[in-house]
């Protein structure tokens, strides 16, 4: 079936537009195409009429007893004009297994114009068993890892290990993981990777760490131990610390402290590692066509309580990596190691089932239990049951538990009964159950209240007891016996005693309580308060104190304290406690404190005692020295000056210190001036060098510096002269140079420190250089595609001294890499058989696709008539992947300006993890103008009346045509019932005009054409002339003022002529004959039923058309009467 792949594969042919839709696609075909992928040619209009599907089932609800089930139902049926295709069916209904929980099975059908129609509906299965409530168990999960990036690094690459999760009922599921192993974290920053595991029932369980990146600095070793890693044996027994310091550039300081302990061979650990997550067998059906399964299964890993442990031992072939036929049955081994070579194995199967083979034996189970009855606590009312927990074995495969009974070791309640049901099922799902009841006898309720604890004091030592009364504890009434361990009015000892009731009824039930009983003692000592007191030091240190003895109760009492009264006590605080004991044993004490506080006196301090050696020829030497100070006023010093020089001899030089009251201290110091014996011991070297000091040349070099430490004369007296023939830092040729120093004191003996320094010809040893080294990479795959290719560029490598060779290469450019991690080695060696190698890895993780979500179809916007376009918003579409980048282009944003007409926005996703691969978006923007409002009829003739004098005529009748406008400027008269200077009937006839738009939008102008005979009456035509300065707009004949005047002007006239009843006349029409700048000419139809002599009617009919000139369209501007006539009279 189809997925979202086909159009990357391009499968859209002619120019038509490829949708992803998740697990289907959808060809988009351009006028003149049609068909699946666009590939048949059509001519006519499309079709939009969608494929019609009938017997599309209904929801269905099941409950089963295993894990999984087989469920059937009646495939829908479509139809439809065109060919129709079947793009997507999630599940078949002939072989589909199903778990527990609501599966929702959708069928889509399109037909060759990409007209849609679907099925859906929902599978909901419940278990029959009790639901399992306990989430996964997350048996490891990996701590917050703390990173530090190169100098100069962005971002780095941080890899763990997966953590491992089980679950008593099957399978679990990832639901949840924001970061992948081996993601690039940017430098300085804290992420929080989360993992999110549910099982088959919706239990869900989270692993979460946080992953630390800082970037690494310039970092100094302040301290490191005096032995290096591997370059001393030590001894057993021992236990050294080793300690290593470091300091950055601000002087932030970092250790790193451990200890290395060598045990005694007695002392090595025999426990041997746990392992964790250790599969159980593995139990595969073959696949029926190729006849083999691919094994897949947790890898298992150990830790142990001393120390690393070692994988010593795995399978020739890591998990999914092969397949295997059916039939097999491999054992499947990892062996694990601890650093005392204590063994943990785990071993498990991997077998694999012909398909046809499949199990219909169901589980068998031992150790089923037998109903467990009990009685309950007499005073909780609860009991707690115990039993052997029911084994099942398969013989095909491991037999599962199902179910989720209680443990044993559960607490039960009184007057309960409780079905305890085991349900195992083996890979096939077949089930075998075991199922008993824990039974607690009901408890008759009995109670009984004791008294409070009770608390009594009595003066000791005299009382030893006390009496003590209580209200016995009340008991139901009925028959009962109830018994205490003690009566009310006992005496008790001091100290705490407990007192127990219990009552028993006829049926042996019981309750009981209890309460204490404490007698406390009342006793009293009081010392003495604390002493100060005050010495002359530093010739006293002790001083007497005294003071009275501490005050006891009378009786047989026995006092002792730690000193006594007129004890001598030295300088400083002293305590002094006393302890009282009674005949029972009983104790009491107190305490105080003695202080004794020094005053000193007055005191000077002298310099040190001076001691100077001179030479045999010198006669005494400069001394100096600085007198005692006198700090405090009043006081002042006697004693002699620093004398600068003195001979040879000792000397006692004494100060003393006078105050008001003479003598207060003195000190004193010795000065010795010591002539020395002439010396015939030579002087000897400290440091002079024992061993030879060697160096080597460089490449190129004919000499070298040398360097060395000095040796030191070790002579005490004064050196005369010391000289050497070659000095620290001086250049020697190749072979053996002696150094000589020489030292010569003041009485003429030498010394001769000697030494070699040998320099030795170049020899190579640094490896060459490899620069180029590619970074590890990582290389994204989709699930189910072939292994990639990886491209780099090759390293390079140069050595100072000599050509380099390139070895060899573990892996090329171009080469294919399987999924995991690859470590590629490169390999260059020097002339001198120096070896460097470059070493990376390029990992390779299996991704599942990305999934587009929510690209559009088609948008269809609606605009007024008159609007060029509008802005269109929509919904992005996005993009599900556990890639770390993506990178979006797109034809235009919501909010993007449309014009009228079809606009293809295209979005187009790139993955620079996976650039091979992108995906595509498209879809249809329609902008189209709605007009929804009718023309707009500006101008409507009013109702027309014709007067006639001949019953016989039909007089022809005239007007100005409706004046209409549309939004659209396009409209059209669809129907009119008469045309201006048609002939009318006597009568009355109504005229239709009936306007239309290009939308189809439909308005009406309807007036009434009167013809009425008057045969009694004389039609006398009059014409009038207005002239003045009126408003442009009057000039234009479709203008509103133009329409509104002349209207106007024939109402105003009809009702000015109706009002002078003494002229007995009938309006007949007005007509505007000319309208010129400056003058309005117009034709006015009036019938006289008394025709007057036109002198008499002239000057009222002037006077009539001034006033309502004047008073209806005065406003015009100014506007006077310039002619007006009767017929052909000019008045």
């Amino acid at each position: 079936m189809a997925n979202a792949v086909a159009c990357f594969q391009n499968n859209c042919e002619n120019g038509s537009t490829c949708q992803d839709n998740l697990q289907w696609y959808l060809c988009i075909c351009p006028d003149g195409f049609k068909g699946r992928h666009c590939n048949e040619t059509v001519t006519g209009p499309r079709e939009t009429q969608p494929p019609t599907i009938t017997n599309c089932p209904t929801n269905i609800v099941d409950t089963i007893t295993s894990m999984f089930t087989m469920v059937e139902w009646t495939e829908p049926s479509v139809t439809d004009e065109n060919n129709v295709h079947k793009i997507l069916q999630t599940h078949f209904s002939d072989n589909s297994f199903f778990s527990i929980g609501v599966t929702k099975v959708d069928y889509i059908f399109a037909d060759d114009f990409a007209n849609i129609a679907n099925c859906s509906f929902t599978i909901t299965l419940s278990s029959s068993s009790v639901a399992d409530s306990n989430p996964p168990n997350v048996i490891f999960c990996p701590d917050n890892i703390n990173q530090v990036a190169p100098i100069g690094s962005s971002s780095v690459e941080v890899f763990w290990n997966e953590p491992i999760v089980t679950d008593e009922t099957g399978p679990v599921t990832v639901e949840r993981q924001n970061v992948l192993s081996g993601h690039s974290f940017v430098v300085n920053t804290h992420t929080t990777v989360m993992y999110e595991f549910s099982d088959i029932d919706g239990n869900l369980a989270t692993c979460s760490f946080t992953v630390i990146v800082t970037e690494a600095g310039t970092l100094y070793v302040l301290c490191e131990p005096p032995f290096t890693s591997g370059s001393i044996s030590i001894p057993a027994g021992s236990n050294i610390s080793v300690e290593y310091q470091f300091s950055d550039l601000d002087r932030n300081m970092a250790v790193c402290q451990f200890n290395i302990i060598v045990r005694n061979q007695e002392e090595s650990d025999t426990i041997p590692p746990t392992i964790l997550n250790c599969t159980s067998d593995v139990i595969l059906d073959a696949d029926p066509v190729t006849g083999e399964a691919v094994a897949i299964w947790d890898i298992p890993f150990a830790v142990d309580n001393n120390g690393p442990v070692f994988l010593i031992s795995e399978p020739p072939f890591p998990s999914g990596s092969i397949s295997i036929p059916a039939g097999s049955n491999i054992s499947v081994e990892y062996k694990f190691s601890d650093l005392d070579r204590n063994m943990a194995v785990c071993q498990f199967n991997v077998i694999v089932r012909n398909q046809a083979g499949v199990d219909t034996i169901a589980p068998t189970i031992s150790h089923c239990p037998s109903d467990v009855i009990l009685d309950p606590n007499p005073v909780t009312g609860e009991a707690v049951a115990n039993w052997e927990v029911p084994i099942a074995e398969d013989n095909n495969s491991p037999a599962i538990l199902i179910t989720q009974p209680p443990s044993p070791g559960t607490t039960f309640f009184a007057g309960s009964t409780t079905v305890i049901e085991y349900i195992f099922t083996d890979s096939d799902q077949n089930t075998v159950s075991c199922s008993f009841s824990v039974i607690v006898n009901d408890l008759i309720a009995l109670a009984i209240t004791c008294p409070n604890d009770i608390q009594q004091t009595v003066d000791a030592p005299e009382n030893t007891h006390a009496v003590v009364t209580w209200e016995d504890p009340v008991v139901p009434t009925g028959d009962f016996h109830i018994a205490g361990t003690h009566v009310s009015g006992t005496e008790f000892p001091i100290g705490i005693t407990n007192v127990s009731y219990a009552v028993i009824d006829s049926e042996d039930n019981q309750a009981g309580c209890s309460f204490t009983i404490e007698i406390l003692t009342f006793e009293a000592i009081i010392c003495p308060n604390d002493i100060q007191q005050t010495v002359d030091a530093p010739e006293t240190t002790h001083v007497v104190v005294t003071w009275e003895d501490p005050v006891v109760p009378d009786g047989d009492f026995s006092v002792s304290g730690t000193h006594a009264s007129g004890t001598a006590f030295p300088v400083g605080i002293t305590n002094v406690s006393y302890v009282v004991i009674d005949s029972e044993g009983n104790i009491a004490g107190c305490f105080f404190t003695i202080e004794i506080l020094t005053f000193e006196a007055p005191s000077i301090t002298c310099p040190v005692d001076i001691e100077v050696t001179v030479s045999s020829t010198e006669e005494g030497a400069d001394i100096h020295w600085d007198a005692p100070t006198v700090t405090e006023p009043g006081q002042y010093l006697i004693g002699s000056r620093s004398p600068g020089f003195l001979g040879i001899g000792s000397y006692n030089v004494t100060y003393y210190l006078y105050g008001v009251t003479g003598p207060l201290a003195e000190c004193s110091f010795s000065v010795n001036v010591i002539q020395r014996e002439p010396d015939l011991v030579p002087p000897g070297f400290i440091g002079c060098p024992v061993e030879t000091i060697t160096a080597s040349l460089g490449p190129g070099e004919t000499s070298t510096e040398v360097f060395w430490t000095e040796p030191t004369a070790s002579e005490h007296y004064a050196q005369v002269a010391v000289s050497a023939d070659f000095n620290p830092g001086h250049r020697f040729p190749p072979g053996q140079t002696t150094v000589s120093y020489i030292v010569r004191d003041e009485f003429g003996n030498t010394g001769v420190c000697n030494f070699l320094v040998e320099v030795f010809p170049f020899v190579d040893t640094m490896p060459p250089t490899i620069t180029n080294c590619p970074d590890n990479m990582t290389k994204y795959v989709l699930s189910g595609s072939p292994d990639p290719t990886v491209e780099w560029n090759v390293p390079s490598a140069s050595d100072d001294d000599s050509d380099v060779n390139f070895v060899n290469a573990t892996n090329h450019p171009g080469d294919t890499f399987p999924r995991g991690v690859t470590m590629v080695t490169y390999t260059y060696e020097d002339q001198s058989s120096n070896q460097a190698t470059c070493v990376f890895t390029v990992m390779v993780i299996e991704i599942v696709e990305p999934i587009l979500f929510r690209c559009p179809f088609v948008i269809n916007v609606d605009v007024e008539v008159g609007l060029e376009g509008s802005e269109v918003t929509w919904e992005e579409p996005f993009v599900t992947t556990s890639l770390n980048d993506q990178e979006l282009s797109r034809t235009a944003i919501p909010g993007t300006y449309f014009p009228l007409g079809i606009s293809t926005v295209t979005y187009t996703f790139n993955f620079p993890e996976l650039p091979q691969f992108s995906l595509n978006c498209s879809f249809i923007v329609n902008v189209m103008a709605v007009d929804e409002m009718p023309p707009l009829v500006i101008y409507c003739p009013g109702n027309i009346q014709k007067l006639i004098n001949n019953p016989n005529a039909n007089p022809v009748i005239k007007w100005n045509d409706p004046i209409v406008e549309d939004d659209s400027g396009k409209f059209s008269v669809v129907e009119q019932s008469h045309s201006s200077g048609t002939e009318f009937p006597i009568g009355a006839t109504e005229v239709s005009y009936k306007f239309m738009d290009e939308s189809r939008n439909v308005a009406e102008c309807k007036f009434q054409v009167s013809v009425q005979n008057i045969s009694a009456a004389v039609l006398l035509p009059m014409t009038f002339d207005v002239q003045g300065d009126y408003d442009d707009d009057l000039r234009i004949t479709t203008s509103n003022a133009y329409i509104t005047f002349v209207q106007s002007l024939g109402e105003a006239l009809d009702v000015v002529i109706n009002s002078r009843r003494q002229l007995r006349t009938s309006f007949g029409g007005l007509s505007i004959v000319q309208l010129t700048p400056g003058s309005i000419v117009a034709d006015v139809e009036m019938w006289f039923h008394t025709v007057p002599p036109v002198n008499d009617i002239s000057l009222l009919m002037r006077n009539i058309i001034d006033d309502m000139v004047q008073d209806n369209f005065g406003h015009l501007g100014n506007l006077n009467i310039n002619s007006f006539q009767i017929g052909k009279l000019l008045v």
